[in-house]
């Protein structure tokens, strides 16, 4: 007989891996809500209970279980850290966001959002979105030294989800169980493991909420540790992203509804199936939320301070600073599906299209043919407007609903219809990302035909292994390309730090690895658009390039005026502030009949970038001249509110006719910037949308606001 210490649970490692992610989360919250500890603290703490939990249930959890969870925690970190993050809304989003939560940012305390001055800051996801996954990778963050780290919740929970997915169809047939492996290999997963996005993630949480939830359809009996594992998994869902709040939500009804239509159909009469129908919603409805309000209640609370909708921005809101997600994601939605003006015919036209990532009208495809034009553009980028699951996606949906039909496949009903309110209760449901669990409706089609007529199976699992191989091998192609050309460039700045797309970037050499570091203090969000990612890497050290610079190319704030409207900013002082701008861009003019170079804005902001190089005595004196574009005739006057590291200095009404305004820096701020190598003053100029018709930058159009001349003086001793 085989020793007891010998056995492997599937379920145990599924528990300990989901465990390993909830409980930094977890302690990380109480940690803040406190106002005490840390989140490296955090980090050792969790570790340390769940050491506890392992100790305690020694009799349960066998040494071979506690071999395999370690194994793929060694494993998850170590390509986590490999691989470092290279897109766009990584960089962007919640890379600031975990980066100031590890360096000690309370975001339930210190993060309300003041729409006194501008919400520019994308660090600030994690004050107003409720993100646990930002908590998390904001402990391994801490503990380990390396933001890279943090991201390995994606591996972890895809783990999880398919060790308990293992162990819920362990009595299943072959045929069944490869059914619910290709279900758990999400390619929105496995797509995003790279990166500190969530929607992978997102989708393996669901995946466990679905088949807790499938135990009740089935009136299977679930475990105390499935329990568990329910609770935990909702906790999260709950907590990961503002539309998780409304899919754990649903999960949870359809499983008090399905109890609620059992009961009653027993002839137990309409007030027992309602009394138990509350009492099991109590049970883990209640729990999960009881957690989740420690984990992630400051949103919601927030957003009741700033009076808006409690779930923005799940739910619309009226000002038109808060909208302007919502109108980018309406306006890529009408140029992708022009012909489509609802949730679920785009949907339907992104399932069968050509996968797309521009803003160019979805291309129906023929479900039988796939080149490799429709591989490449899934390892480029994470999200796709159009045929986010794959070229061959929507053949394996036809072919597992033609099979189920034909096959008169019954069963798993309640888990079809929950599955289909997740997906279209998403207004952007045509963006697969958002609604990633979609992955699931072929398999579940899939499992509900007969045992008999199994065989079958084998054609769509065929077409979906060979959809999410060749995700995986453009992802994983297009990751070691883009690493190589990375570190090639990088070779002759070893040990030196580089500022590149949103952060600091140190190529260390170990292990020949390009590293991905947050170096500085920074509450502004910094995106350069005028070129692409790596387009000056190669250029070296050129004079030319906006994206990137090293540390003696970083301007020190300028004690002589910068003189922008001239015709000579292009090969005077001002060039180094010029070079680290954004929102500022050249154009010709003519006054008097002769062209006259002109800096003006392309957006509704206009930011510098310059360092404090020595420590200041006093407050510092800015003053502006300018005026507003010709172009602009539909309103006389702009109001411009001028920042220094996002904190109002004051307003300037700017007209048709050259002005002059004065602002007083004070001195804390100049110190702020001064404390640390590789911090930033930010000098930021926000301005209403009035559009001059010019350059279009994702929606946003060219703005009037045209600068003359900028002057920084120290006040005084």
């Amino acid at each position: 007989m085989l020793d007891r210490t010998m056995k492997f649970s599937a379920i145990h490692v599924a528990f300990l891996l989901l465990l390993y992610v909830f409980l930094p989360t977890f302690v990380l919250s109480v940690f803040l809500l406190l106002r005490t500890g840390s989140p490296a603290l955090a980090h050792w703490t969790a570790l340390a209970a769940l050491t506890g939990v392992v100790v305690y249930n020694r009799g349960k959890i066998t040494p071979v279980d506690v071999l395999c969870f370690l194994l793929l925690i060694l494993f998850s970190h170590a390509v986590s850290w490999w691989f470092f993050d290279i897109f766009h809304d990584g960089l962007a989003y919640f890379q600031p966001a975990a980066s100031r939560v590890a360096a000690g940012f309370n975001p339930v305390y210190d993060g309300y959002m003041d729409f006194g001055r501008a919400p520019d800051s994308w660090s600030d996801q994690a004050t107003y979105f409720p993100k646990s996954l930002i908590y998390f990778a904001a402990c391994l963050t801490a503990a380990l030294g390396d933001i890279q780290f943090g991201k390995a919740y994606h591996l972890l929970l895809l783990f999880s989800a398919l060790f308990y997915t293992a162990h819920v169809v362990r009595g299943e047939t072959f045929l069944k169980k490869c059914v619910w492996f290709l279900a758990c290999l999400n390619p929105i997963a496995l797509t995003q493991w790279p990166s500190l996005i969530i929607d992978g993630a997102l989708a393996s949480l669901t995946l466990i909420g679905l088949l807790f939830a499938n135990a009740f359809f089935t009136r299977r009996a679930a475990s105390p540790l499935e329990h568990v594992m329910g609770v935990m998994a909702l906790s999260l869902l709950f907590c990961v992203k503002t539309t998780g709040f409304a899919y754990g939500s649903i999960i949870i009804f359809f499983i008090c509804l399905h109890r609620l239509c059992s009961v009653y159909g027993e002839s137990k009469g309409l007030y027992n199936a309602f009394k138990s129908s509350f009492f099991l919603g109590l049970r883990l409805g209640g729990m999960a939320l009881l957690v989740s309000a420690v984990i992630g209640f400051h949103p919601y609370l927030t957003n009741l301070r700033e009076g808006r909708n409690i779930f923005y921005p799940l739910a619309r809101a009226d000002h038109a600073e808060e909208m302007k997600t919502v109108r980018i994601l309406d306006m890529v939605g009408d140029a992708v599906y022009p012909s489509a003006h609802n949730r679920f015919t785009r949907f339907f036209f992104s399932i069968m299209s050509h996968p797309e990532g521009e803003r160019r009208p979805a291309r129906l495809k023929n479900p039988f043919k796939v080149s490799r034009d429709d591989w490449a553009p899934l390892g480029g980028t994470v999200s796709q407007n159009a045929g986010g699951l794959g070229p061959l996606f929507g053949l394996l949906l036809c072919v597992a609903v033609a099979l189920q039909a034909l096959l008169q496949g019954r069963g798993n009903l309640w888990l079809l219809l929950t599955l289909l309110l997740l997906t279209f209760i998403q207004p952007y449901a045509w963006v697969l990302r958002y609604v990633p669990f979609v992955w699931l409706l072929p398999f579940v089609c899939l499992a509900s035909i007969p045992k008999k007529k199994e065989v079958f199976l084998t054609i769509p699992l065929l077409i979906a292994f060979v959809n999410t191989g060749g995700i995986m091998y453009f992802m994983l192609r297009y990751q070691w390309n883009f690493s190589q050309i990375t570190r090639n460039s990088f070779e002759p700045y070893r040990g030196e730090t580089v500022f590149l797309d949103q952060s600091i970037f140190e190529f260390d050499g170990i292990l020949n690895r390009f590293d991905l570091r947050q170096k500085y203090v920074n509450p502004e969000e910094v995106v350069f658009y005028r070129y692409p990612l790596l387009g000056h890497l190669a250029q070296g050290r050129s004079s030319a390039g906006v994206n990137i610079f090293f540390p003696e190319d970083l301007p020190p704030l300028p004690e002589f005026p910068m003189f922008l409207s001239d015709g000579n900013a292009s090969d005077g002082n001002a060039l180094p502030w010029l070079k680290m701008s954004e929102g500022l861009v050249p154009a010709e003019d003519y006054r008097e009949g002769l062209p006259v170079t002109v800096w003006r804005s392309y957006g509704d902001r206009i930011k510098f970038f310059m360092r404090v190089a020595e420590k200041p005595a006093s407050d510092w004196r800015l003053t502006l001249q300018g005026r507003t574009h010709a172009a602009v005739r539909r309103r006389a006057e702009l109001n411009v509110t001028a920042f220094i590291n996002n904190h109002p200095i004051g307003g300037w009404k700017v007209g048709r006719e050259s002005s002059e305004q004065n602002f007083i820096i004070p001195r804390k701020l100049l110190e702020d910037s001064f404390a640390g190598d590789g911090q930033l003053l930010t000098f930021m100029l926000r301005m209403p949308a009035v559009s001059s018709g010019g350059l279009s930058v994702w929606g946003t159009s060219s703005f009037g606001l045209e600068l003359e001349r900028l002057e920084f003086h120290p006040c005084g001793p």
